[in-house]
């Protein structure tokens, strides 16, 4: 019975290097959402650093629309509720 090592590749080096500081600066800066830069580095790393970038942009731009539709409805609600 022959029993491998796991390998570990430059993508899980890249992954933990990036959760481990993200959480580590949520600590040293006392934040409450430390974990979901971690989540958000797990799901930016990729293969490459092209990758990677590309993959980073599309959740900011995706952040920023999502912000933009969370303040209209938000205007929105707030000229309905005084407006009556």
């Amino acid at each position: 019975m022959k029993i491998s090592c796991l390998k570990v590749g430059g993508r899980t080096i890249k992954t933990v290097v990036a959760v481990f500081l993200c959480l580590m600066t949520g600590i040293i800066r006392k934040s409450d959402t430390a974990f979901y830069a971690a989540i958000a580095a797990m799901l930016c790393i990729q293969r490459t650093a092209e990758d990677s970038l590309r993959e980073a942009f599309n959740r900011e731009v995706a952040t920023v629309i999502g912000w933009i539709g969370g303040m209209l409805v938000l205007l929105i609600e707030e000229c309905l509720v005084y407006s009556i």
